[in-house]
């Protein structure tokens, strides 16, 4: 178990913290927050969601109180009272965290409490809500809004979407400067680094306390521009994508995981998409896609394995089959099937080639972002692919690239541009690599400072 943040014995106020969403993800963060000593209330409509939340955070021994019943879900959340063991809410649980404001959270459906050994709650503090429901537009807006509307300024907004760009959830709130993005890594125990994606209009105090939030947490914020897939997942769409666009080339899938792991990857791509989920894949492969359509080429395998319910590692296996949580050592027979179906003009490829093609389209990404104000400096980037992906602890990700060498790079591009967009860089970018290290080019003074904490 992660050892609490919190030194033993010491009980630090909080603020009243609401998960909702108590699917695969909602509940790695419920767990995240139990392990730092947090108090949360985990809301879903599924209560067997909620019921599976409670089982697999027994070993946490940490008290809850439940409430599934549909005529006690408009009760308030707040003023949580220690429990010794597991209890069902009752009718008179009714304290608002603000009695003074004589406001409730009401409708926001069923719920438990999970109760943290050390902390304790701050009637003061405003109401923290991280959302972790679907990855669809509509759906998010939807709650916002009512959840907006049901709990007013009493609480501070976040999402954790991947991909989803704020300004967009946000439309159609009445205060859209209270809600930020709070992005977490799959799997979220091994994964330290949390994006904090910002939208033009939120308020400072509300990135702050994100940031106090992920600190309190043991791990580290990152804040972020508000563009498509922030700065891990727009790094990360051209690398699975090219992995894929590999194997139907005929690269071996033992080849694509021995080079990806040289270049500081902790598992193959392929593995990293069954772990990520197909269809969340591609959901943030098409908001690549269609937000820099000249940039990349789908691969049509992934839509294939979506078709044939191969899901990924929680959703019956996905590019590989598993068997009590372990990978089988060849791609599922499904998808070999697919990817000789798929199988497009074969190209003989070295381990340095299947190099280029992985990394360098993403060292060009991290070099646009950086230009746009995405992410704020190089030592950014390093703690997002190491916090966000698991890139090789102590390594320097920008640095591998100096080890490449910028004339290694540009021939890469000039080499490989015609078999796919992702590693043609724009003239400007290649021009100055001509002049520079890549560590330099991405790591010039664009006019944005890190805001990291």
């Amino acid at each position: 178990m992660k050892e609490s943040t919190v030194p033993a014995g010491k009980i630090e106020k909080q603020a009243c913290t609401v998960l909702v969403g108590a699917g695969v993800v909602g509940r790695a963060i419920l767990r995240s927050h139990l392990e730092a000593g947090l108090s949360v209330v985990l809301v879903d409509q599924d209560t067997k969601q909620l019921e599976l939340a409670i089982d697999q955070t027994k070993d946490l021994e940490v008290s809850t109180e439940s409430c599934f019943n549909a005529s006690l879900a408009a009760e308030s959340l707040g003023e949580i009272r220690h429990h010794h063991g597991g209890s069902q809410a009752s009718d008179d649980s009714c304290e608002w965290i603000n009695p003074s404001s004589g406001s409730k959270i009401s409708s926001l459906g069923p719920h438990v409490r999970f109760h943290g050994a050390r902390r304790s709650i701050d009637s003061s503090m405003n109401l923290i809500v991280l959302e972790s429901i679907s990855e669809r537009l509509e759906s998010k807006q939807a709650f916002f809004q009512k959840a907006e509307s049901i709990l007013g300024n009493q609480a501070i907004f976040y999402t954790n979407t991947s991909n989803l760009q704020i300004h967009q959830i946000a439309k159609g709130m009445k205060s859209p400067h209270r809600l930020c993005g709070m992005h977490f890594f799959m799997p979220v125990h091994s994964r330290h680094a949390v994006e904090v994606a910002c939208g033009d209009r939120v308020e400072r105090r509300v990135v702050e306390r994100a940031v106090r939030h992920v600190k309190s947490l043991g791990k580290s914020p990152i804040i972020v521009g508000d563009s498509p897939g922030f700065i891990v997942n727009r790094l990360l769409a051209p690398y699975l994508n090219e992995a894929m666009m590999l194997l139907c080339r005929g690269v071996s899938p033992q080849k694509i995981e021995r080079v990806a792991k040289r270049f500081g990857m902790p598992l193959s791509p392929l593995e990293l998409m069954d772990w990520i989920g197909t269809r969340t894949v591609f959901d943030a492969g098409r908001v690549f896609w269609q937000s820099y359509p000249k940039r990349l080429h789908p691969a049509p395998l992934l839509p294939a394995l979506i078709k044939q319910s191969r899901g990924g590692r929680f959703s019956g296996g996905g590019f590989y089959d598993y068997l009590d949580g372990s990978r089988s050592k060849q791609l599922s027979t499904v998808v070999s099937k697919l990817v000789q179906d798929y199988c497009t003009d074969r190209v003989d490829l070295s381990d340095r080639d299947v190099m280029h093609l992985l990394a360098v389209p993403m060292w060009i990404e991290s070099a646009l972002a950086r230009l746009e104000g995405v992410v704020g400096s190089n030592a950014d980037l390093d703690c997002a692919m190491r916090g966000g992906l698991g890139y090789a602890p102590g390594r320097s990700w920008t640095s591998f690239f100096d080890r490449l060498g910028s004339q290694e790079m540009v021939n890469a591009m000039n080499r490989w541009g015609s078999l796919t967009p992702a590693i043609n860089a724009p003239f400007s970018i290649k021009n100055m690599l001509h002049r520079m290290s890549p560590s330099q080019v991405i790591g010039r003074d664009h006019h944005h400072e890190s805001q990291v904490a």
